[in-house]
């Protein structure tokens, strides 16, 4: 039992430490932009997830509450989303996801945009909005900014290691996977409370 607990011990701060990194989502090439004084924040809510934006693979966060940031240069952008939440407890449940959804729009010089979608009160909610996700973007100031919006015809359009991946683990059989997804959604408290219970003899 002691060795188990060393294991998960180990586990849990070197993989999923690693894996519930936070910061601010980068929708450049950092290897070609040298000034970033200009850019602008798209804030996105936890339950979307950013996928692409100019043809960038990114991932996305995972975050209980606030805002997830989006760096972005001024200037027209093409940017692809979908939404993900999982729904249930520790013993059932399952993610609900849109499909993705492309943003074509025109960004202000250091200004400031906020994605934001009907919000389901219920999974059965949810699962009806899927079908039919149609997010907006406004601005600081509450006005809605002028978007061409598309949908993708593909089932799934995903990056590695996002925050759907990790959410789909709870409904994986195996445990470690489990194990992740309740690390990252645990709160400050019952990260110790775990952390007493590894160190008991």
């Amino acid at each position: 039992m002691r060795l188990i607990k060393v294991i998960l011990y180990i586990y849990i701060f070197t993989v999923l430490g690693a894996c519930s990194a936070q910061g601010p989502i980068k929708a450049y090439d950092e290897k070609t932009v040298i000034d970033r004084s200009g850019f602008s924040i798209l804030y996105l809510p936890p339950e979307i997830e950013i996928i692409e934006a100019d043809g960038i693979q990114l991932d996305t966060p995972y975050i209980e509450t606030g805002y997830n940031e989006v760096h972005i240069p001024p200037g027209e952008h093409q940017v692809a989303v979908k939404y993900a939440k999982y729904w249930g407890d520790a013993s059932s449940g399952s993610l609900v996801a849109s499909k993705p959804v492309i943003f074509r729009f025109k960004l202000k010089e250091k200004s400031k945009y906020y994605m934001k979608y009907k919000k389901p009160e219920d999974q059965w909610g949810a699962q009806h909005m899927v079908s039919r996700f149609s997010p907006w973007v406004e601005e600081a100031s509450g006005s809605k900014l002028k978007t061409t919006v598309s949908h993708f015809g593909m089932q799934s359009l995903t990056s590695t290691n996002n925050t759907a991946g990790a959410k789909q683990a709870v409904t994986a059989k195996q445990p470690l996977e489990r194990l992740k997804f309740w690390w990252e959604n645990a709160n400050y408290k019952e990260k110790e409370a775990f952390r007493n219970w590894l160190e008991e003899d």
